[in-house]
């Protein structure tokens, strides 16, 4: 979710001026965060080398991305399916103004069922979710605070991406425009449905997300390609899936800072945690910004 670069169409001057204070606050504190990190970096640099020989040298292989391949197109296509099939079958509505039900039902069998899935095929290769993954529990407080500090050191470049991918865009003629998701949450009132949503957007998807992406895919193009053009692809890869252009550029950029996070903490608590800060904050501005109905 990316909802920064339409808050002006959504609320008015009020709304919108709490939306730029919280945001703006932000933006201090990730000023300040990224001073800190870069003289630690300079004065202290990691051994980056032994970084990405510690993810590289985990279980992971080229046939396990496979796995990752197959899973998220197996999944996408349950949910299509699960959707028109629940639909045509009168379980759901078909009023079209509202797309709360359906987005429910493709959340539980997208990071529900790729959660089990997951599970599943670790337990099939002799492998521990803690071990494989580096999920540790020594590890959590080390990643959690590595994720929060280091989304707060990357908000001014994802800030800065942003603003002049959407000049770009609107120079092209491309509207900027929400994520179809984000549209959805817009409509929710029911508060269980709202909680839902927010366990959603801060615990399953970024857990599920960043077990592929960061916990199996970075590691085995780390093998292959080396640090930078591993983290440049799975990037990429990771921007792409969520098939939304106006995002494309800002996506790519917080998921090169989620790559970096966990080559620097070697615990993918640190993008998980990075990752629920991101989608959260974007969450609380959308319902900030809201039109009050």
């Amino acid at each position: 979710m990316y909802p920064e670069t339409s808050l002006a169409a959504l609320a008015d001057e009020q709304t919108v001026l709490a939306a730029v204070m919280l945001y703006a606050g932000l933006m201090v504190l990730g000023t300040i965060a990224a001073l800190v990190v870069t003289v630690r970096l300079v004065h202290r640099p990691p051994d980056w080398f032994r970084c990405r020989a510690t993810l590289a040298g985990g279980p992971w292989r080229w046939p396990d991305l496979g796995f990752v391949i197959l899973s998220l197109l197996s999944l996408q296509v349950l949910a299509w399916g699960g959707d028109w099939f629940a639909t045509h079958a009168g379980w759901l509505p078909r009023d079209h103004g509202s797309r709360v039900p359906q987005l429910i039902l493709a959340s539980l069998i997208f990071e529900g069922s790729g959660l089990l899935a997951l599970y599943a095929y670790l337990r099939w290769r002799g492998l521990t979710p803690a071990g494989a993954l580096n999920l540790r529990r020594n590890q959590a407080r080390r990643g959690l605070l590595g994720g929060a500090v280091t989304y707060l050191a990357v908000l001014p470049l994802l800030f800065t991406t942003a603003v002049i991918y959407q000049f770009i865009l609107l120079r092209a003629g491309i509207a900027p425009s929400l994520q179809s998701v984000a549209e959805i949450m817009l409509q929710i009132r029911d508060p269980r449905t709202l909680a839902y949503m927010l366990l959603l957007a801060t615990v399953l998807a970024p857990l599920f997300e960043e077990c592929l992406f960061r916990g199996i895919v970075l590691p085995v193009l780390l093998r292959r390609l080396g640090t930078g053009p591993a983290i440049v692809l799975s990037s990429l890869i990771f921007a792409a899936i969520h098939l939304h252009l106006p995002s494309l550029a800002p996506l790519f950029v917080v998921s090169v800072g989620f790559s970096m996070a966990y080559l620097y903490t070697g615990s993918l608590w640190a993008p998980v945690c990075m990752h629920a800060i991101f989608n959260g904050v974007n969450l609380a501005l959308l319902y900030v910004v809201r039109p009050a109905l």
